[in-house]
Parts: structure tokens; sequence; C-alpha cells
């Protein structure tokens, strides 16, 4: 007994002297807090309360910072950018759509529980090292390319932090493939809902008042190119942005949005009261998918739909369908008094000038994407590479708009192969287990697949496929098509409830 006693004290001493160590390191380390500005002082205060919370609720902070990862992708790009002193602000908003280093609250997040995993398989051993699934393949290649394609570019350093900027989002793709759980769905769907209501709200205040518009992107400064990006061209009117970073990130993020909140309507164990939140989060996506004024997002949106109906009738052999239908059909004719003249103004005024000015970037680009066919002229190098050939025509030094043709210029063919071959692979997984609607993963199964199409339709004429929150959605629809199939067919074989965790590691 006194041997035991002894070697308990002994164990004990040695771990409240570890603490005590680590405790005056810690205290060495922050010794020059003290001099920091006011605003950086509080902040690491935070920071530090932040960090003994996670200690103390250690055991389900990984479930909390899972929910806040979802709810705040709505904040995804407010983000300080860093590094960016040698490049002009016009240049700097720019190269924020092919990527630039940042830090925001999405960092800590993802900082949170990748720590929080550690803990959980190094020290406590609750899960195992997780394994590769085939989707990782894509992904990897997708990074290589990005990798190879920027020795010889020329900057480099635009190189560097898209390749920065990509691999924090295929952190987010690594982490929500091994750890979400289907109990996390419907704070998935409530993230969504919550998306949409933020935006609508925002939207309708940007457009009726002018203010807050490119808040994400301007970072509130007021930059007077806000004057005329935002508003819409011969109409006496402003185009809604919401929390992204212009009106057709806007348009797209709505576009995809609305297909989930639609396919919800078949889910045939939808209670009443959910269906009426339903109804009225897709009235909300449809007027902020409005006041964006996005040509393209309302065309995607309006082909996927049309697709999905179609998709429901015919595959699903769901007849309700049409009712819904008719009734979306019915408030269009009655809101047509209100809506008919901005919709014909949008489309009839300057749509050929501007389809033609796109047309000529589009050829333009295809001389960049020559000067690197198979790996590309470095990735955040095309404006840069543009620069360096004589005859612009009539195109200006701004991405092209085609997210196709940019990424050949960016990262070559086998660039382009690595990214729409991910995307095709993720699709045609999430598409063989949207065979009915009888399970809830199914039905959001066949949303994801039509929210890339939206992705892949707006990219035609956009290139705004790599802003914050769309990037962050389409980020986690890649890492929805590893974990979904088993959600899947362990609803189906009713081993997996909505209250119930799914502890069991994705296998490859």
């Amino acid at each position: 007994m006194n041997t035991l006693a002894g070697k308990d004290f002994f164990l004990g001493l040695i771990r409240h002297g570890v603490v005590a160590i680590l405790g005056c390191l810690f205290a060495i380390a922050l010794y020059n807090v003290w001099a920091l500005e006011g605003r950086w002082f509080y902040i690491v205060i935070i920071a530090i309360g932040m960090v003994a919370v996670a200690c103390i609720a250690i055991s389900w902070f990984s479930q909390l910072l899972m929910m806040m990862l979802m709810f705040c992708f709505t904040l995804a790009g407010f983000n300080k950018w860093l590094f960016i002193d040698f490049l002009d602000k016009d240049q700097a908003a720019n190269q924020a759509y092919a990527g630039l280093i940042s830090i925001g609250l999405y960092d800590f997040l993802l900082l949170g529980l990748y720590m929080s995993w550690f803990y959980r398989i190094f020290l406590t051993r609750e899960q195992r090292l997780p394994a590769l699934h085939s989707m990782d393949v894509w992904v990897l290649a997708l990074v290589i390319t990005y990798l190879i394609s920027i020795p010889g570019s020329i900057e480099p350093i635009l190189g560097w932090f898209s390749l920065a900027h990509l691999l924090k989002y295929v952190a987010l793709y690594f982490y929500v493939s091994r750890n979400f759980q289907y109990r996390h769905v419907k704070w998935f769907l409530a993230a969504m809902i919550f998306a949409i209501f933020i935006n609508t709200l925002l939207g309708s205040y940007q457009k009726y008042t002018g203010n807050l518009v490119g808040i994400a992107l301007d970072k509130g400064a007021g930059s007077s190119e806000l004057n005329t990006i935002y508003e819409v061209y011969k109409l006496d009117t402003t185009r809604a942005t919401g929390t992204t970073y212009d009106s057709h990130s806007l348009g797209m993020l709505m576009g995809m949005a609305f297909e989930f909140t639609f396919i919800l309507l078949f889910w045939p164990k939808m209670k009443t009261a959910l269906i009426w939140v339903t109804c009225i989060t897709m009235g909300m996506a449809v007027l902020a998918l409005f006041f964006c004024y996005s040509r393209t997002a309302w065309l995607s949106t309006l082909i996927a739909t049309t697709t999905l109906v179609g998709i429901i009738f015919f595959r699903w052999r769901e007849p309700k369908v049409l009712f819904v239908l008719a009734l979306g059909v019915l408030a269009s004719l009655i809101a047509s008094p209100w809506l008919f003249d901005y919709i014909y103004d949008r489309f009839q005024r300057g749509t050929i000038e501007v389809f033609g000015y796109r047309y000529d970037q589009w050829v333009f680009a295809i001389k960049v994407w020559m000067e690197g066919p198979f790996f590309g002229v470095g990735v955040g190098n095309y404006m840069e590479t543009m620069k360096t050939i004589e005859d612009f025509g009539n195109a200006s030094p701004l991405p092209v708009h085609n997210m196709y043709i940019w990424t050949l210029c960016d990262i070559g063919i086998f660039g382009f192969i690595a990214f729409f071959g991910m995307i095709l692979s993720a699709m045609r997984r999430l598409w063989v287990i949207s065979g009915d609607n009888q399970t809830l993963t199914s039905c959001l199964s066949l949303a994801i697949v039509m929210s890339l199409f939206i992705f892949c339709l707006d990219g035609i004429t956009n290139p705004i496929f790599r802003e914050p929150m769309v990037y962050t959605l389409f980020w986690f629809f890649m890492a929805f098509a590893v974990v979904f199939p088993e959600f899947h067919q362990r609803e189906k074989d009713g081993t997996l409830k909505p209250d119930t965790e799914l502890t069991e590691r994705i296998r490859s």
C-alpha cells in the first residue's frame, strides 16, 4: 500500500510539475502582449479565455465547433488579407477570387477542430487515424497541379497565396469528411436556412438603401468602385451582395440554397410546421436571388430547378411536384406586374454588349492558356500573364468570366481534369443514392447534385467559383460525397436514426 501511495504521489508531482513548467513558458511567450495595441491585446485575452473554455469542455467542444463551422459559413468572406502590400487595391480585389492568404473566424474554427481531433486520436484514443478515401485522390491531384503550376510563373508569390487558399478548404473537406455525423445533418439544414435568412435581410437593406453593399469584399471601406459595380446597368436600383463578395456570388449561393428548400418539400417525413418554415425560407431565397440582379444566377437556377422537377416526377414518381410547380407559376403570375419590367429590362438592355465583352475575354484567355497548355501559366497568375501579351483587344485586365477557361489558364489541362473530375465523381456518388425520396440523405444528395449543377452552369459566364462563401459550401459538398453513401445505407437498414451518432470511421 505504501508503495502504491508513493507511486501515485510521484506521478501527481510529475503532472503538476509539467503544468507549472508549461505555465511558465506560456507566460514568457506572452510577455510582449502588454506592449500590443489595445485591440490586439483584447483579442489575445479573449483567445486565451476561449482556449481555457475549450480545455474545460473538451468532451463536447468539438461538437460545438462543428455546429459553429456550419452556421458561420455565411461569414466566411470576412477575412483579413495578409502580405498584400505590393498589390494595389483593385488588383487585390481581383486576386481575392484566385486566392489570397487571409485570416478570419473560419481559420480559428478549423484550428480548434483539428486540435480537438488530435486530442481524440492521440490522447484519449477515442478515434483511430483516418483512412484514405477514393475522393481524396482527386483532391490530392488538384493540390499537386496547383503546386506544379507555380515554378516558372511570373509572380510565384501569387501562386503560393492561391495554394494556401486552397489548402484551407482542403483542410475543411478532410475534417468534415471524417467527422461529420448523421446528427449534424439537421444542423447543416438549419445553417442553410440561417444563411438564407441573413442574406435576404441584408440584401433587402442593401437594395433599398444602397448601404453596406459589398461589405465583405470592401471591408466597409466604401470604395468608389462600389457605386459603379453594384449599380444595375440602365436601371435605377442597387444590386444586393449580402455577406458575399459580390452580387453574382449571392445569386449563385441563393440558387444553390434554393434547391435544398425545394427538395425538402418532397421528403415524406416532413412535419407540417417544418413545411411552412421551408416554404417561407424558399420564398426568401427567391427574393434574395431577385435582388442580386444576376442574369446568370437566374438562368442557372431556373434550368436546374426545371431539371429537378423532371427528376422528381419521372425518377421519384412523385406527382405532388406538379402541384408545387403550379403554385410556383401562379405566384410568378401574381408578382409579374411588379417584377416583369425589371426582369425584361435586365435581359433586354445591355445583354448583347455584356456577352460580347465576355466573348472577347474568352478569346483572349485562350491565348493566355496557350502560354502553358499542360500545367498552366501559374495559379493566381492569369492577370499578370495577360499583361505580357501585346494584343489585349477589348479584354480588360480582369479575371476571365468563365471558370472553365480560367482553370485551364491557371493550372492547365491536368488541373482542369483534377478539378472537374472531382466534381463529377462527387455528383456520381450522390446521384447513385438519390433514387428515391424515402431517406433524408437521398433527398439531400439530389439537392447537392443540383446545386453543383448550378455551380457549373453559373461558372460559364462568371469567375466567382472560389469566392469564400460559395467555395466553403462547395467543399462541404465534396465532404458529403464521402459520408452520405454510408448514411444512406444505414438509414435504409434501419440502423441509423436522427438522434444517434455515427461512430464508425469512414472506410475507403
